[in-house]
């Protein structure tokens, strides 16, 4: 039988998954997941191969509202306790731009618009000479 604790130093905000793997063993007596907010969450004896759903709670065995925490966002959840990543920003763009997700603000929504200041003119214009005539590899 094995225990397993899980700390934050194992948790990362890209994956919301954890696998382990115990070789051989086909018992856990216990796993702990001990929360980035200094929460503990302990499940006995979990059942093996299958996946556990885990949600932090407050240490009073309330479930955390996860949700969008930052104001400016269009999707602002005043409920949520915990920021879960979701936030949409796009709201946030001036006339002729828009949100981009990858990069992670405001783009020139007009592809003309070679300096992104919202407006097509000479300073596009001489960006777009700079590289006419270029062979593209």
């Amino acid at each position: 039988m094995r225990t397993v604790t899980c700390g934050s130093e194992y948790l990362n905000q890209n994956s919301r998954r954890l696998h382990f793997g115990f070789g051989d063993s086909p018992l856990v007596d216990s796993l702990t997941v001990d929360w980035p907010s200094g929460n503990h969450t302990l499940l006995a004896n979990p059942a093996v191969d299958v996946v556990h759903h885990l949600m932090e709670n407050d240490g009073n065995g309330d479930v955390l509202t996860f949700g969008c925490t930052y104001p400016v966002a269009c999707n602002f959840l005043p409920s949520a306790e915990v920021d879960n990543g979701s936030c949409d920003f796009a709201c946030a763009c001036g006339e002729g731009t828009v949100w981009d997700n990858i990069a992670m603000k405001c783009v020139a929504q007009c592809t003309a618009d070679q300096d992104g200041d919202g407006q097509i003119g000479t300073g596009d214009l001489i960006l777009f000479l700079t590289f006419f005539g270029d062979t593209c590899e």
